[in-house]
């Protein structure tokens, strides 16, 4: 199982601030307190996924 995040560390747009510690031990909150716009992990298993998806195919 993968785990992604996509986030631009110190983004002025976004206005969030990835706590480097947090983000070291895998989340799930990976932004600091002060951010305005929180950024999580979300657990995913692509090949499952692409798994199912090739099967419906079939």
């Amino acid at each position: 199982m993968a785990t992604i995040c996509v986030l631009n560390a110190g983004s002025s747009t976004l206005k969030s601030a990835v706590d480097d510690v947090a983000n070291a031990a895998g989340g799930p909150l990976l932004t600091t307190a002060a951010s305005k716009l929180p950024a999580y992990t979300i657990p995913t298993d692509e090949a499952l996924t692409i798994a199912r998806h090739t099967a419906s195919l079939i």
